[in-house]
């Protein structure tokens, strides 16, 4: 299995132990949203794209959606992007733009746990890649 760390949209994230339970309150909802607070997803990421988030933030502009932006739309409906194909028919993937840079945020979603877990973002061909290592 895949360690993880809990990831709430707009949180800072400590790399102190494998797994932190940083998940947003069921309660809290921002006017942003379309979903109600209990049909918000989690969302756990794999160890290197939390060291990817804690050296670049939640907020950079460097990356197109902002990492922050794109954990919120995975919260919200991880669904409204496609499924893969092959061997990784089991994720699904959003674009990123990078410095000018294609990437790929590569995950799966659990629907009984209502979890997505980040499994990879990174360089197009290098996050499906690393996805499909650890899948």
């Amino acid at each position: 299995m895949t360690n993880s760390l809990a990831v709430p949209a707009l949180l800072p994230m400590s790399l102190s132990t494998r797994k932190n339970s940083l998940r947003q309150s069921a309660n809290r909802k921002d006017s942003s949203d379309t979903a109600a607070p209990a049909d918000r997803w989690s969302v756990n990421v794999h160890r290197d794209v939390a060291k990817l988030i804690v050296e670049h933030g939640l907020e950079s502009e460097f990356f197109v959606p902002t990492i922050g932006e794109l954990i919120d739309q995975l919260q919200r409906d991880p669904k409204v992007y496609p499924k893969k194909k092959g061997r990784l028919k089991k994720t699904r993937a959003a674009a990123l733009t990078v410095g000018g840079n294609v990437w790929r945020c590569v995950f799966t979603i659990d629907e009984n746990a209502r979890t997505v877990l980040i499994l990879a973002m990174s360089e197009h061909d290098v996050a499906y890649n690393q996805a499909t290592r650890r899948i």
